[in-house]
């Protein structure tokens, strides 16, 4: 897959965050991210580029635009803050108030990196995971509730292959294939089935046999996003289940509530990728359309609680060309091959 373009689907624009973006003929893309104000974009020879407002230092010395010389593996945006592993397994980081992207320290080759609101994961290439940040609800998957100022390695039986961070919560896909969460549940975000926080990832068991069945065991679960109170967990074989907070739709489905428990979103096609916002849910089909629900413009309206159908805020549009889905806040983008 070599991605040569981004293009920008919703958002509400007011900070710049909304323009598209094509790499060089000779470049390509292989990563790019939203956050609250922002976008960013990382390419194998043009390094790392963003646009938007900062207000925490998110876009380095630059208040509305970022360039940096980094061959990039894996983009998180946090709340106030970037973090990235670059090709050779490092992790730099910058904002909350610092412009120059800062080395963190780690003596392992890392995969990939996600991030909440103000904690912070990285996933190195055995499958362990460090964290660090906020932990006051367990989202750093530590026992102790506190803030954690170095990256400590997340004691547990399992090996990961996938990490994805919500505003207060978290969610790892192990080895097996199986999800684990942690964190603040007040939304039921967490999906074991009621509001209690997790300190420690703990397996979400109504997802127990998801996937195809291979070898004598199911495979599990593909890929998992999380908005600010609700999760999305996408199947190796194309379902895709939402659960937590709903209020503005993002569940994908009819009802508004919030659900306790993993829930199978209807569709008629198999789904490739999965993004989520703050309060939006984005879906990418095999018919390669892009399907939203939620807040993703000022058009939507069950962020003022106007409507009790949820269908009201979904929209499908065609991205033949597309690869890979992201999103930010409020607006989601994707990736996509060269037309020729």
């Amino acid at each position: 897959m070599v991605v040569k373009r981004v293009l920008c689907h919703g958002g509400f624009g007011s900070f710049g965050e909304t323009k598209d973006y094509e790499c060089d003929e000779n470049d390509e893309i292989v990563d790019a991210l939203g956050g609250h104000s922002i976008t960013i974009v990382a390419c194998k020879k043009a390094g790392v580029v963003g646009w938007g407002q900062a207000f925490h230092g998110e876009l380095g010395k630059l208040k509305n635009s970022l360039k940096l010389e980094m061959e990039v593996k894996s983009i998180a945006c946090g709340g106030d803050f970037v973090l990235l592993c670059t090709s050779d397994g490092n992790c730099f980081q910058w904002g909350k108030g610092i412009v120059e992207p800062t080395r963190v320290v780690l003596s392992c080759c890392l995969t990939q990196v996600a991030a909440g609101e103000d904690h912070a994961l990285a996933l190195n290439d055995q499958g362990l995971l460090w964290t660090w940040g906020n932990n006051e609800y367990g989202q750093c998957g530590h026992e102790i509730g506190s803030y954690i100022q170095e990256p400590t390695l997340v004691a547990h039986n399992e090996k990961w292959k996938y990490v994805a961070a919500g505003t207060l919560h978290t969610a790892l896909i192990a080895q097996s294939g199986a999800l684990f969460t942690c964190g603040w549940g007040q939304y039921n975000q967490l999906g074991h089935g009621n509001t209690a926080s997790v300190f420690k990832p703990m397996r979400v068991e109504s997802l127990d046999g998801v996937g195809g069945y291979i070898g004598g065991r199911f495979t599990g679960l593909k890929k998992v996003a999380c908005g600010a109170w609700h999760t999305v967990a996408l199947t190796t074989t194309g379902d895709v289940y939402s659960w937590g907070w709903g209020q503005h739709g993002q569940l994908c489905g009819p009802i508004l509530d919030m659900q306790p428990f993993p829930t199978l979103v209807d569709l008629e096609s198999a789904v490739l990728d999965i993004a989520c916002g703050t309060r939006l849910t984005a879906l990418l089909t095999d018919d390669k359309i892009l399907h939203r629900w939620g807040t993703y413009q000022t058009t939507c309206t069950l962020s003022t609680q106007k409507s009790s159908d949820p269908n009201t805020t979904h929209s499908g549009i065609s991205v033949p060309f597309c690869q890979k889905i992201v999103a930010g806040a409020y607006h989601t983008l994707a990736m996509e091959k060269s037309k020729a």
